[in-house]
């Protein structure tokens, strides 16, 4: 589990629910992702230069304050500018990806090298099928005990987790072989990840999960990967360069809830020396792994 946090709040400050999955590791630094879902208020006038600077201080303060008060420090606020062009809404109500316009904003606290489109997906399934029917959340009923759980499977790829176990023998001995065959070349290690990158499981004597997490938190933020496409990233590891070569294996589980549906890809990763070459290798290891995930 890399999320280890849910809050599902409406935009006014009203809590409505939240849930502490994991206890965050000591000394990891986290992301508190935003995931909105509210209605953008294009009437709003323009904030002028002299309020704004009074409000970032509130906000500066209020933060500082909140992180000593849960014993973590804040190291960056990250902002995006609205686009000049307005996503209108559809009459029925809902956004340009089909998403319930509400007051709900949903935050959650996870690993730094996850993928957030991967993230958003999720909570937009969580959001559509279980916190959409509870509209208003001032007034709307609590969550049930099956719909927490719920939410924490999506948010920890049980399917895709249970899945991979019914293929995770012959996954052992194959990537044995392969990491034989390609010793010489410099690979360490190989894992398989879901599809934001939360790993499963890696195989290799050089690197357990633990060590395989210190690596991705190395690394720089990481976007979708196409199907059987793959990317290559420099991280450390004891202060040593490494490669991560990360690639969208295509082939994965379907996330169901109430209708909707979420297909979620296995992601593969390799670690290799710095000095290594591998060649047409991760094109190899895709069609091998996949072979035996689609018996």
């Amino acid at each position: 589990m890399t999320i280890y946090e849910i809050t599902i709040i409406t935009t006014t400050g009203y809590p409505y629910f939240t849930k502490l999955v994991k206890e965050i590791p000591e000394g990891v630094r986290v992301f508190l992702r935003f995931f909105d879902f509210s209605y953008d208020r294009e009437d709003e006038e323009q904030i002028e230069m002299e309020s704004m600077f009074e409000l970032t201080a509130g906000l500066i303060s209020a933060l500082f304050e909140f992180s000593r008060a849960i014993n973590k420090k804040i190291f960056m606020l990250e902002f995006q500018s609205k686009k000049e062009q307005k996503e209108k809404l559809n009459l029925d109500g809902k956004d340009a990806e089909g998403n319930t316009i509400s007051e709900t904003l949903i935050t959650c606290s996870s690993e730094t090298y996850l993928i957030h489109n991967s993230i958003r997906e999720k909570i937009k399934l969580i959001y559509n099928t279980i916190i959409v029917p509870k509209i208003p959340l001032m007034t709307g009923d609590p969550l049930l005990t099956p719909e927490i759980d719920r939410i924490v499977e999506i948010l920890d790829d049980v399917k895709a987790r249970n899945n991979f176990l019914n293929f995770k023998e012959d996954l052992r001995d194959l990537s044995k072989e392969l990491l034989d065959e390609m010793n010489d070349y410099g690979l360490e290690g190989i894992c398989i990840s879901t599809f934001d990158l939360s790993p499963i499981e890696t195989y290799g004597d050089k690197y357990s999960l633990e060590n395989l997490k210190e690596i991705l938190r190395n690394l720089p933020q990481i976007s979708t990967i196409p199907p059987f496409e793959w990317i290559y990233r420099q991280s450390i590891y004891e202060e040593k360069e490494i490669w991560v070569y990360i690639g969208n294996s295509g082939v994965g589980v379907t996330e169901q809830h109430l209708g909707e549906k979420l297909f979620e890809p296995y992601y593969y990763l390799l670690i290799s020396k710095f000095d290594s070459y591998l060649g047409e290798f991760p094109a190899k290891l895709t069609q091998k792994f996949n072979e035996i995930f689609s018996k």
